[in-house]
């Protein structure tokens, strides 16, 4: 009898506003891969010995100067097509980083909750830990909330046990299923895209199913891995 298959932790990574939902984007959109850095000098260091590399990303929520894309989800178009995106953001990308050599990664956000719950449906998939990256360091609405929806959807898929915090998410996301974009425009870090003049990212990021399709972080960088 051939062995049974082995189980994996999941480790997801979320970083709605705007991180996860750009990496989303610009896989979506053709993207070859999208590479986390955490400093604008790796960023810049990196692109340049990647000949063709794109740089995007933000510093206090504004393009860094000589970037090609800010951390707007909406700037990741048919541009990115074949491109390696050299990314670096305050939050995101370094917890992505955090994650390297770990296995399986996926990035989620609203923008693809159904390919990360079909993902965590498969049966090699023993648990889930739903990483919320936050805003610098402290709790971050969009996020708890992004978390939420997965543990929802999973738990119609396969009996599930989460703890408070999951279950809590989970409540959160259900009262406010059809007013996401309402809701998120209360947090802080809404507030303050608002200021700096991204203020149409956030009903952008907070579209449920935008995309199909599954970001996992592979030897350093994000690419596209199958949805099923």
């Amino acid at each position: 009898m051939p062995d049974p298959p082995a189980t994996h932790r999941a480790v997801i990574v979320i970083d709605v506003l705007r991180a996860t939902t750009v990496i989303v984007c610009a896989l979506a959109n053709g993207a070859r891969e999208v590479i986390p850095v955490a400093g604008v000098d790796a960023a810049r260091d990196l692109a340049k010995s990647r000949g063709g590399a794109l740089l995007g990303g933000e510093e206090r929520n504004e393009r860094i100067p000589g970037f090609d894309f800010g951390n707007s989800p909406q700037e990741y178009d048919a541009r990115v097509r074949e491109k390696t995106v050299v990314l670096r953001t305050t939050n995101g990308t370094r917890a992505l980083q955090a994650f390297r050599g770990v296995s399986p990664v996926w990035c989620g956000a609203f923008a693809n909750a159904s390919a990360i719950v079909r993902a965590l449906a498969r049966p090699a998939v023993s648990s889930a830990t739903l990483v919320c990256a936050g805003q610098a360091g402290e709790f971050s609405l969009e996020d708890f909330v992004c978390a939420g929806a997965f543990v929802d959807g999973i738990g119609s898929l396969r009996e599930t046990h989460g703890d408070d915090e999951a279950i809590a998410a989970r409540e959160l996301f259900r009262a406010n299923r059809g007013a996401l974009a309402a809701l998120l425009e209360q947090g802080n870090h809404a507030r303050a895209l608002r200021r700096a003049g991204f203020g149409s990212d956030i009903p952008f990021a907070a579209k449920l199913d935008r995309y199909d399709v599954l970001p996992a972080l592979e030897d350093g960088a994000v690419v596209a891995s199958p949805p099923t």
